[in-house]
């Protein structure tokens, strides 16, 4: 099997080599921000000696940037501008030069997770007899799954976030819809019955 572009320059620089598994695990690739993160350099400058002094014991990867060679792709930092080719090896570079890694939470987690989600709302829609307290309660848990996510991302974890907030948000709404519509209209017909017979404060 063929092995990365950036492996093999890393490789070529005396480097050491990535393991197999840093290898398989490249299909992330993990940015270290933009597109112009990485300098460019024209290449007619490196006929300057000053700039030539300057690159001395560097890894240079050398790359079309012109766009009509539509050698470029959108990537998650992109936005509106695309990155390079070249750019998108520097970072792959970078990535297995410096450790760097985004790994799939294991199932074991996320799948409790995804039922974790859907079944607090249930829980606080049910059990709670404040409806306010239980949407406060629900929307915090949701809340804290976000910071969650966002926690073991920046740490080289990833989970499956549309997954997660979905479960999270359909059983809100079911259950929310559920308990305000039908619960709490009961509630309101059984109060509006007796406050034709009782007191208020009875009532």
């Amino acid at each position: 099997a063929l092995k990365p572009f950036a492996y093999e320059a890393l490789k070529a620089a005396g480097k050491p080599e990535p393991s197999p598994d840093s290898l398989r695990s490249t299909n992330r690739i993990v940015y270290a921000g933009p597109a112009g993160t990485v300098p460019y350099i024209p290449f007619w400058h490196l006929l300057n000696d000053d700039i030539s002094d300057d690159l001395r014991g560097k890894i240079i990867l050398i790359g079309a940037t012109a766009p009509d060679l539509h050698d470029d792709k959108p990537v998650p930092f992109s936005g509106e501008q695309t990155m390079t080719g070249v750019e998108i090896h520097a970072n792959i570079a970078n990535m297995l030069l410096a450790g760097y890694r985004l790994n799939t939470a294991p199932s074991f987690v996320v799948y409790p997770w995804l039922l974790l989600a859907a079944a607090v709302p249930f829980i606080a829609f049910v059990f709670l007899p404040n409806l306010l307290w239980a949407l406060i309660i629900a929307v915090a848990v949701g809340t804290i799954y976000l910071i969650a996510q966002a926690f073991l991302f920046s740490n080289g974890i990833v989970t499956p976030l549309i997954h997660i907030q979905l479960a999270w948000i359909l059983s809100l709404i079911v259950f929310f819809s559920y308990r305000y519509f039908i619960g709490e209209r009961e509630k309101r017909e059984i109060k509006k019955g007796f406050s034709k017979y009782v007191s208020p404060k009875v009532l």
